[in-house]
């Protein structure tokens, strides 16, 4: 569960776009 997470901020951070990638992700 940490990877996913630490994963989802990591692509949050770089597309700069968290919600989107959050609402995917979930």
């Amino acid at each position: 569960m940490l990877t996913k997470t630490r994963g989802i901020v990591f692509h949050s951070t770089r597309y700069g776009d968290h919600s989107a990638i959050v609402k995917i992700y979930t």
